[in-house]
Protein backbone atom coordinates (compact mmCIF):
# COMPACT_ATOMS: atom_id res chain seq x y z
CA UNK A 1 0.00 0.00 0.00
CA UNK A 2 1.06 3.45 -1.15
CA UNK A 3 2.19 5.98 1.26
CA UNK A 4 -0.64 8.43 -0.05
CA UNK A 5 -3.48 5.38 0.36
CA UNK A 6 -6.20 6.87 1.82
CA UNK A 7 -6.64 4.64 4.94
CA UNK A 8 -9.19 5.10 7.97
CA UNK A 9 -9.12 3.84 11.48
CA UNK A 10 -12.59 3.45 11.43
CA UNK A 11 -15.07 1.30 9.83
CA UNK A 12 -17.66 3.77 9.54
CA UNK A 13 -16.17 6.40 8.29
CA UNK A 14 -17.85 10.28 7.11
CA UNK A 15 -18.46 10.79 3.50
CA UNK A 16 -15.97 13.71 3.54
CA UNK A 17 -12.88 11.00 4.17
CA UNK A 18 -12.35 10.56 0.35
CA UNK A 19 -12.26 14.81 -0.53
CA UNK A 20 -8.97 16.16 0.24
CA UNK A 21 -9.70 19.46 0.14
CA UNK A 22 -12.26 19.47 3.14
CA UNK A 23 -9.94 17.07 5.24
CA UNK A 24 -6.90 19.18 4.67
CA UNK A 25 -9.66 22.04 6.31
CA UNK A 26 -10.14 19.54 9.35
CA UNK A 27 -6.67 18.36 10.10
CA UNK A 28 -5.81 21.77 10.19
CA UNK A 29 -5.73 23.50 13.14
CA UNK A 30 -8.92 25.61 14.81
CA UNK A 31 -9.52 29.49 14.22
CA UNK A 32 -11.54 31.57 16.50
CA UNK A 33 -14.87 30.33 17.25
CA UNK A 34 -16.47 33.95 16.33
CA UNK A 35 -15.08 33.92 12.39
CA UNK A 36 -17.00 31.60 11.49
CA UNK A 37 -19.60 29.59 14.23
CA UNK A 38 -20.69 27.07 11.74
CA UNK A 39 -17.66 25.73 10.33
CA UNK A 40 -16.07 25.76 13.66
CA UNK A 41 -19.30 23.42 15.09
CA UNK A 42 -19.45 21.51 12.46
CA UNK A 43 -15.56 20.66 12.51
CA UNK A 44 -15.87 20.13 16.52
CA UNK A 45 -18.64 17.82 15.96
CA UNK A 46 -16.57 15.80 13.45
CA UNK A 47 -14.13 15.10 15.57
CA UNK A 48 -16.09 14.42 18.74
CA UNK A 49 -18.31 11.78 16.52
CA UNK A 50 -15.15 10.06 15.03
CA UNK A 51 -13.32 9.63 18.30
CA UNK A 52 -16.05 7.52 20.19
CA UNK A 53 -17.17 5.57 17.31
CA UNK A 54 -13.16 4.50 17.44
CA UNK A 55 -13.25 4.04 21.39
CA UNK A 56 -16.38 2.15 20.63
CA UNK A 57 -15.27 -0.18 17.52
CA UNK A 58 -11.31 -0.71 18.98
CA UNK A 59 -13.04 -1.26 22.98
CA UNK A 60 -10.98 1.04 24.32
CA UNK A 61 -12.14 3.88 26.60
CA UNK A 62 -8.75 5.25 26.70
CA UNK A 63 -6.60 7.85 24.26
CA UNK A 64 -4.24 10.43 24.11
CA UNK A 65 -3.67 13.48 21.84
CA UNK A 66 -0.76 11.66 20.06
CA UNK A 67 -2.37 8.16 20.08
CA UNK A 68 -5.44 9.51 18.32
CA UNK A 69 -2.78 11.80 15.70
CA UNK A 70 -1.34 7.90 15.15
CA UNK A 71 -4.54 6.21 14.74
CA UNK A 72 -6.12 9.21 12.40
CA UNK A 73 -3.09 9.73 9.98
CA UNK A 74 -4.03 10.22 6.39
CA UNK A 75 -1.47 10.76 3.37
CA UNK A 76 1.10 11.45 6.43
CA UNK A 77 -0.74 13.77 7.72
CA UNK A 78 -1.56 13.90 11.26
CA UNK A 79 -4.56 15.93 12.26
CA UNK A 80 -3.26 19.52 14.11
CA UNK A 81 -6.71 20.41 15.86
CA UNK A 82 -6.80 17.72 18.36
CA UNK A 83 -5.35 19.85 21.50
CA UNK A 84 -8.79 22.13 21.25
CA UNK A 85 -10.87 19.48 20.72
CA UNK A 86 -9.74 17.21 23.73
CA UNK A 87 -10.01 20.70 25.59
CA UNK A 88 -13.71 20.94 24.32
CA UNK A 89 -14.14 17.60 25.37
CA UNK A 90 -12.92 18.19 28.93
CA UNK A 91 -15.40 21.27 29.26
CA UNK A 92 -18.26 19.78 28.27
CA UNK A 93 -17.57 16.69 30.43
CA UNK A 94 -17.22 14.06 27.67
CA UNK A 95 -13.88 12.71 29.04
CA UNK A 96 -11.76 12.70 32.07
CA UNK A 97 -8.39 12.12 32.88
CA UNK A 98 -7.22 9.29 33.78
CA UNK A 99 -5.80 9.99 36.75
CA UNK A 100 -8.77 11.60 38.24
CA UNK A 101 -10.50 8.49 37.23
CA UNK A 102 -8.35 6.03 39.13
CA UNK A 103 -9.10 8.44 42.06
CA UNK A 104 -12.86 7.46 42.06
CA UNK A 105 -14.24 6.16 45.37
CA UNK A 106 -16.11 2.75 44.25
CA UNK A 107 -18.58 3.46 47.59
CA UNK A 108 -18.80 7.02 46.23
CA UNK A 109 -21.65 7.99 43.38
CA UNK A 110 -20.22 9.51 39.80
CA UNK A 111 -22.52 12.69 41.18
CA UNK A 112 -20.48 13.10 44.77
CA UNK A 113 -17.45 12.75 42.77
CA UNK A 114 -17.95 14.82 39.80
CA UNK A 115 -18.80 17.45 42.92
CA UNK A 116 -15.88 17.03 45.16
CA UNK A 117 -13.58 16.90 41.67
CA UNK A 118 -14.64 20.42 40.08
CA UNK A 119 -16.83 22.08 42.82
CA UNK A 120 -14.20 21.31 45.75
CA UNK A 121 -11.22 20.90 44.02
CA UNK A 122 -9.79 24.05 41.88
CA UNK A 123 -10.64 23.28 38.40
CA UNK A 124 -8.03 24.08 35.45
CA UNK A 125 -9.68 23.94 31.79
CA UNK A 126 -6.79 25.77 30.06
CA UNK A 127 -4.09 23.75 28.13
CA UNK A 128 -1.90 26.32 29.07
CA UNK A 129 -2.43 26.61 32.38
CA UNK A 130 -2.10 22.66 32.57
CA UNK A 131 1.14 22.54 30.73
CA UNK A 132 2.55 25.13 33.65
CA UNK A 133 1.10 22.68 35.96
CA UNK A 134 2.48 19.61 34.30
CA UNK A 135 5.80 21.71 33.14
CA UNK A 136 7.85 19.31 32.60
CA UNK A 137 5.22 16.43 30.88
CA UNK A 138 4.25 16.88 27.30
CA UNK A 139 0.57 17.41 27.04
CA UNK A 140 0.11 15.15 24.04
CA UNK A 141 0.97 12.21 26.23
CA UNK A 142 -1.83 12.61 28.89
CA UNK A 143 -4.39 10.10 28.40
CA UNK A 144 -8.15 10.63 28.84
CA UNK A 145 -10.96 8.26 29.67
CA UNK A 146 -14.15 8.74 27.19
CA UNK A 147 -17.60 8.72 29.29
CA UNK A 148 -19.31 7.89 26.33
CA UNK A 149 -17.52 4.84 26.01
CA UNK A 150 -18.64 3.49 29.79
CA UNK A 151 -22.11 4.36 29.05
CA UNK A 152 -23.09 3.11 26.06
CA UNK A 153 -20.98 -0.55 26.84
CA UNK A 154 -22.65 -0.55 30.26
CA UNK A 155 -26.28 0.09 28.73
CA UNK A 156 -25.03 -2.60 26.29
CA UNK A 157 -24.16 -5.37 29.08
CA UNK A 158 -26.92 -4.45 31.33
CA UNK A 159 -29.21 -5.22 28.66
CA UNK A 160 -27.62 -8.18 27.68
CA UNK A 161 -27.55 -9.61 31.08
CA UNK A 162 -31.35 -8.37 32.01
CA UNK A 163 -32.34 -12.04 32.59
CA UNK A 164 -28.84 -13.36 34.31
CA UNK A 165 -28.74 -10.99 37.72
CA UNK A 166 -28.40 -13.11 39.65
CA UNK A 167 -25.46 -14.84 38.68
CA UNK A 168 -21.51 -14.56 39.86
CA UNK A 169 -19.03 -14.50 37.11
CA UNK A 170 -15.24 -14.28 37.87
CA UNK A 171 -12.76 -12.52 36.33
CA UNK A 172 -12.26 -14.16 33.16
CA UNK A 173 -15.85 -14.79 32.53
CA UNK A 174 -16.62 -11.37 33.41
CA UNK A 175 -13.88 -10.29 30.42
CA UNK A 176 -15.64 -12.62 28.03
CA UNK A 177 -19.11 -10.54 28.95
CA UNK A 178 -17.43 -7.39 27.65
CA UNK A 179 -15.81 -8.46 24.51
CA UNK A 180 -17.55 -6.61 21.91
CA UNK A 181 -17.73 -8.07 18.50
CA UNK A 182 -14.88 -10.65 18.71
CA UNK A 183 -12.54 -7.32 20.32
CA UNK A 184 -11.31 -8.37 23.68
CA UNK A 185 -10.94 -5.62 26.33
CA UNK A 186 -7.67 -4.88 27.08
CA UNK A 187 -6.86 -5.31 31.07
CA UNK A 188 -6.80 -1.67 31.66
CA UNK A 189 -10.09 -0.29 29.92
CA UNK A 190 -11.78 -3.43 32.19
CA UNK A 191 -10.61 -2.38 34.84
CA UNK A 192 -11.61 1.45 34.29
CA UNK A 193 -15.26 0.11 33.28
CA UNK A 194 -15.38 -2.03 36.34
CA UNK A 195 -14.96 0.79 38.58
CA UNK A 196 -17.34 3.34 36.30
CA UNK A 197 -20.11 0.36 36.91
CA UNK A 198 -19.52 -0.17 40.45
CA UNK A 199 -19.47 3.67 41.14
CA UNK A 200 -22.84 3.61 39.09
CA UNK A 201 -24.50 1.00 41.10
CA UNK A 202 -24.71 -1.54 38.18
CA UNK A 203 -22.36 -4.36 39.61
CA UNK A 204 -21.18 -5.27 42.88
CA UNK A 205 -17.39 -6.56 43.06
CA UNK A 206 -16.12 -9.66 45.76
CA UNK A 207 -12.49 -9.95 46.08
CA UNK A 208 -11.34 -13.24 46.67
CA UNK A 209 -8.10 -14.77 47.66
CA UNK A 210 -7.21 -15.68 43.96
CA UNK A 211 -9.99 -14.46 42.14
CA UNK A 212 -12.80 -11.68 41.90
CA UNK A 213 -16.10 -12.21 41.70
CA UNK A 214 -19.18 -9.88 39.55
CA UNK A 215 -22.89 -9.53 40.26
CA UNK A 216 -25.17 -7.00 38.87
CA UNK A 217 -27.19 -5.35 40.89
CA UNK A 218 -30.86 -6.52 40.88
CA UNK A 219 -33.19 -3.26 41.95
CA UNK A 220 -32.44 -2.63 46.17
CA UNK A 221 -31.97 -6.66 46.52
CA UNK A 222 -28.89 -7.22 45.70
CA UNK A 223 -26.35 -4.43 48.01
CA UNK A 224 -23.70 -7.09 48.56
CA UNK A 225 -22.48 -10.24 48.05
CA UNK A 226 -23.15 -12.30 50.83
CA UNK A 227 -21.15 -15.08 51.92
CA UNK A 228 -23.77 -17.38 50.79
CA UNK A 229 -23.44 -16.01 47.09
CA UNK A 230 -19.80 -16.99 47.25
CA UNK A 231 -20.57 -20.65 48.59
CA UNK A 232 -23.26 -21.17 46.21
CA UNK A 233 -20.44 -19.87 43.45
CA UNK A 234 -17.67 -22.34 44.98
CA UNK A 235 -20.09 -25.32 45.31
CA UNK A 236 -21.18 -24.70 41.68
CA UNK A 237 -17.77 -24.12 40.12
CA UNK A 238 -16.76 -27.60 42.00
CA UNK A 239 -19.13 -29.46 40.72
CA UNK A 240 -18.35 -28.66 37.17
CA UNK A 241 -14.75 -29.25 38.03
CA UNK A 242 -15.61 -32.56 39.39
CA UNK A 243 -17.77 -33.43 36.27
CA UNK A 244 -14.98 -32.71 34.17
CA UNK A 245 -13.03 -35.27 36.32
CA UNK A 246 -15.75 -37.97 35.82
CA UNK A 247 -15.84 -37.51 32.25
CA UNK A 248 -12.07 -37.77 31.79
CA UNK A 249 -11.71 -41.13 34.36
CA UNK A 250 -14.90 -42.42 32.15
CA UNK A 251 -12.83 -42.12 29.07
CA UNK A 252 -9.50 -43.58 30.74
CA UNK A 253 -11.91 -46.54 32.03
CA UNK A 254 -13.09 -47.21 27.95
CA UNK A 255 -9.41 -47.04 27.06
CA UNK A 256 -8.01 -49.73 30.01
CA UNK A 257 -10.70 -51.59 28.78
CA UNK A 258 -10.31 -51.67 25.23
CA UNK A 259 -6.05 -52.41 26.00
CA UNK A 260 -7.05 -55.23 28.01
CA UNK A 261 -8.59 -56.61 25.25
CA UNK A 262 -6.19 -56.03 23.36
CA UNK A 263 -3.43 -58.06 25.53
CA UNK A 264 -5.61 -60.41 25.76
CA UNK A 265 -6.50 -61.17 21.95
CA UNK A 266 -2.41 -61.29 21.91
CA UNK A 267 -2.27 -64.08 24.68
CA UNK A 268 -1.30 -61.94 27.19
CA UNK A 269 -3.01 -62.19 29.98
CA UNK A 270 -0.63 -61.11 33.22
CA UNK A 271 -0.62 -58.08 31.22
CA UNK A 272 -4.52 -57.61 30.49
CA UNK A 273 -5.18 -58.74 34.39
CA UNK A 274 -2.79 -55.59 35.06
CA UNK A 275 -4.59 -53.11 33.41
CA UNK A 276 -8.10 -55.06 34.33
CA UNK A 277 -6.70 -54.61 38.16
CA UNK A 278 -5.76 -50.66 37.35
CA UNK A 279 -9.65 -50.06 36.09
CA UNK A 280 -10.91 -51.99 39.39
CA UNK A 281 -8.76 -48.50 40.85
CA UNK A 282 -10.00 -46.41 38.63
CA UNK A 283 -13.92 -47.36 39.24
CA UNK A 284 -13.16 -46.90 42.95
CA UNK A 285 -12.50 -43.19 42.29
CA UNK A 286 -14.98 -42.93 40.11
CA UNK A 287 -17.51 -44.01 42.42
CA UNK A 288 -16.26 -41.62 44.64
CA UNK A 289 -16.31 -38.41 42.39
CA UNK A 290 -19.82 -39.19 41.09
CA UNK A 291 -20.72 -39.53 45.05
CA UNK A 292 -19.19 -36.13 45.80
CA UNK A 293 -20.82 -34.69 42.82
CA UNK A 294 -24.27 -36.07 44.09
CA UNK A 295 -23.92 -34.55 47.45
CA UNK A 296 -23.07 -30.65 45.76
CA UNK A 297 -26.10 -31.72 43.83
CA UNK A 298 -28.22 -31.80 46.95
CA UNK A 299 -26.66 -29.91 48.52
CA UNK A 300 -27.11 -26.61 45.95
CA UNK A 301 -31.17 -28.32 45.49
CA UNK A 302 -31.54 -27.57 49.28
CA UNK A 303 -30.03 -24.18 49.47
CA UNK A 304 -32.45 -23.37 46.46
CA UNK A 305 -35.43 -24.58 48.03
CA UNK A 306 -34.71 -22.56 51.33
CA UNK A 307 -34.34 -19.25 49.09
CA UNK A 308 -37.24 -20.24 47.43
CA UNK A 309 -39.20 -21.11 50.22
CA UNK A 310 -37.75 -17.85 51.95
CA UNK A 311 -39.01 -15.57 48.89
CA UNK A 312 -42.58 -17.10 49.45
CA UNK A 313 -42.46 -16.01 52.68
CA UNK A 314 -41.62 -12.54 51.43
CA UNK A 315 -44.32 -12.83 49.18
CA UNK A 316 -47.07 -13.36 51.96
CA UNK A 317 -45.91 -11.21 54.47
CA UNK A 318 -45.87 -8.14 51.36
CA UNK A 319 -49.37 -9.54 50.85
CA UNK A 320 -50.62 -9.57 54.24
CA UNK A 321 -48.70 -5.99 54.94
CA UNK A 322 -50.61 -4.63 51.23
CA UNK A 323 -54.24 -6.10 52.59
CA UNK A 324 -53.61 -4.96 56.27
CA UNK A 325 -52.88 -1.22 54.80
CA UNK A 326 -56.14 -1.60 52.53
CA UNK A 327 -58.11 -2.20 55.25
CA UNK A 328 -56.40 1.53 57.15
CA UNK A 329 -57.11 3.48 53.82
CA UNK A 330 -60.64 2.21 53.77
CA UNK A 331 -61.24 3.15 57.50
CA UNK A 332 -61.80 -1.12 58.04
CA UNK A 333 -61.62 -2.57 61.38
CA UNK A 334 -63.14 -5.30 63.56
CA UNK A 335 -64.08 -2.56 65.96
CA UNK A 336 -65.26 -0.21 63.36
CA UNK A 337 -67.58 -3.12 61.76
CA UNK A 338 -68.98 -3.94 65.12
CA UNK A 339 -70.17 -0.72 65.72
CA UNK A 340 -71.37 -0.49 62.53
CA UNK A 341 -73.55 -3.51 62.63
CA UNK A 342 -74.91 -2.32 66.31
CA UNK A 343 -76.07 1.36 64.83
CA UNK A 344 -77.84 -0.48 61.79
CA UNK A 345 -79.31 -2.66 64.00
CA UNK A 346 -80.55 0.18 66.43
CA UNK A 347 -81.74 2.33 62.85
CA UNK A 348 -84.10 -0.54 62.19
CA UNK A 349 -86.03 -1.12 65.58
CA UNK A 350 -86.41 2.55 65.22
CA UNK A 351 -87.98 2.25 61.64
CA UNK A 352 -90.01 -0.63 63.16
CA UNK A 353 -91.06 1.62 65.62
CA UNK A 354 -92.09 4.44 63.48
CA UNK A 355 -94.24 2.34 60.88
CA UNK A 356 -96.75 0.89 64.00
CA UNK A 357 -97.00 4.41 65.23
CA UNK A 358 -97.71 5.25 61.45
CA UNK A 359 -100.45 2.24 61.13
CA UNK A 360 -102.15 3.42 64.39
CA UNK A 361 -105.33 5.60 63.63
CA UNK A 362 -105.28 9.16 64.40
CA UNK A 363 -108.04 10.51 66.18
CA UNK A 364 -108.58 14.62 66.49
CA UNK A 365 -110.97 16.46 68.93
CA UNK A 366 -113.11 17.23 65.86
CA UNK A 367 -113.91 13.73 65.55
CA UNK A 368 -115.11 13.29 69.07
CA UNK A 369 -117.19 16.48 68.73
CA UNK A 370 -118.38 14.84 66.26
CA UNK A 371 -119.47 11.90 67.40
CA UNK A 372 -121.26 12.99 70.39
CA UNK A 373 -123.32 15.71 67.81
CA UNK A 374 -124.26 12.01 66.18
CA UNK A 375 -125.28 9.99 69.61
CA UNK A 376 -127.06 13.62 70.24
CA UNK A 377 -128.78 13.69 67.17
CA UNK A 378 -129.98 9.65 67.63
CA UNK A 379 -131.45 10.95 70.88
CA UNK A 380 -133.31 13.62 70.10
CA UNK A 381 -135.11 11.19 66.61
CA UNK A 382 -136.01 8.54 69.23
CA UNK A 383 -138.01 10.98 71.34
CA UNK A 384 -139.95 12.44 68.11
CA UNK A 385 -140.53 8.60 66.97
CA UNK A 386 -142.28 8.00 70.73
CA UNK A 387 -144.63 11.05 70.54
CA UNK A 388 -146.14 10.50 67.13
CA UNK A 389 -149.85 8.62 67.29
CA UNK A 390 -150.35 7.04 64.23
CA UNK A 391 -153.90 5.40 62.69
CA UNK A 392 -154.73 1.72 63.68
CA UNK A 393 -154.13 -0.20 60.73
CA UNK A 394 -157.59 -1.35 58.72
CA UNK A 395 -158.64 -4.69 59.04
CA UNK A 396 -160.43 -4.65 55.92
CA UNK A 397 -160.01 -4.30 52.33
CA UNK A 398 -160.93 -0.74 50.72
CA UNK A 399 -163.47 -0.54 48.35
CA UNK A 400 -163.44 1.32 44.99
CA UNK A 401 -165.17 2.82 42.44
CA UNK A 402 -164.77 2.85 39.05
CA UNK A 403 -166.68 4.81 36.74
CA UNK A 404 -167.16 3.71 32.90
CA UNK A 405 -167.83 5.19 29.90
CA UNK A 406 -171.29 5.99 29.87
CA UNK A 407 -172.22 6.94 33.56
CA UNK A 408 -171.65 3.85 34.39
CA UNK A 409 -170.53 2.99 37.98
CA UNK A 410 -168.47 -0.56 38.61
CA UNK A 411 -168.27 -1.34 42.39
CA UNK A 412 -164.79 -3.05 43.11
Amino acid sequence: MSSNAVTSPIKNIPSCWEDDKRMTALYAPFRIREANPVDYDSKMKFWESNIENWCLEKNNCKFSVKMLQKEFKRKERVPLCLNTVIENLERIGHIKLKDDIYKMNPEESWTEWAVKCFVKTPVVWSFAKLKTALMERDIDDLEYVYINYLKKRSEEIVLRMENKNNNLYNTVEFQKLLTSEEIEIDLETFDILVLWMQINKIILVHKLENDTLFKFIDGKKNTSITDVDVSIYMLEKNKLSIEKAIEALEREKEELIETAKNFLRKGMRDTAKSYLRRKKALEKTLEKRINTSENIEILLSRIHEVSSDSKVLETYKIGLNALKATFKENGLSEDDVTNTISEIQEINEMHEEIQTALSEPVSTPLESELEEELKSILESVKEVEKNIVLPEVPTHEPKVTVKEKGGAQLAM
